[in-house]
């Protein structure tokens, strides 16, 4: 490994800690020296791209995130997080193509089902998000919001005996969390 290839990812191993402690903007410049030094470092457009979406910066991270898969395609977290960059800019169908490269390259990818499901959800396409959730469940059955989601898209399709076992499985996993109890009571509500 040549001397500025080791110095540029020195520079995202520091961008990187920056971020865990919410220091977006000085991670960034971590990344910017990184990019100087080496240029098709994928690594460090990746986490560029993270660090500007926690800014709220989905255009520019977008950006990046097209670097990183332009410099490795099958980088299933590029895809994703692209994905969700351009989920937060409502631009839905091409958020549900990134999401579907994810889970192309990483089909375990539990987050990607569930944002696929929610960008799905969103278009109106009730029973495709909840295949997604079906999905994400069947990867990771022991996370509660997973299924207080589909609860959420069953309660909405009036599928209440289904979204009250969601409710419920959610709860036997976090049996104290407001947002499963409010589910479940506002979906016992439509049961009476």
């Amino acid at each position: 490994m040549a001397e500025d290839e080791l110095n540029a990812e020195e520079w995202v191993k520091k961008g990187v800690t920056l971020e865990k402690l919410d220091l977006y903007d000085d991670a960034i410049r971590c990344y910017d020296e990184a990019l100087r030094i080496n240029p098709k470092l994928a690594s460090a457009w990746y986490n560029k791209g993270v660090a500007l979406g926690e800014l709220g910066r989905h255009q520019e991270a977008m950006v990046c995130f097209d670097e990183a898969i332009r410099i490795n395609p099958e980088n299933a977290s590029a895809w994703y997080n692209k994905g969700v960059a351009l989920k937060n800019l409502d631009r839905l169908d091409e958020a549900l193509g990134c999401f579907d490269k994810a889970v192309k390259i990483n089909p375990k990818d539990v987050d990607a089902w569930v944002n696929k499901g929610l960008s799905l959800g969103k278009l109106g396409r009730y029973e495709d998000e909840i295949r997604c959730f079906d999905e994400a469940i069947r990867i990771n059955p022991n996370d509660d919001k997973i299924w207080y989601t589909k609860g959420i898209a069953l309660h909405y399709l009036k599928r209440y005996n289904e979204a009250l076992l969601c409710a419920e499985n959610a709860l036997k996993l976090k049996p104290n969390d407001p947002l499963n109890l409010q589910l479940k009571q506002a979906i016992l509500k439509n049961i009476r």
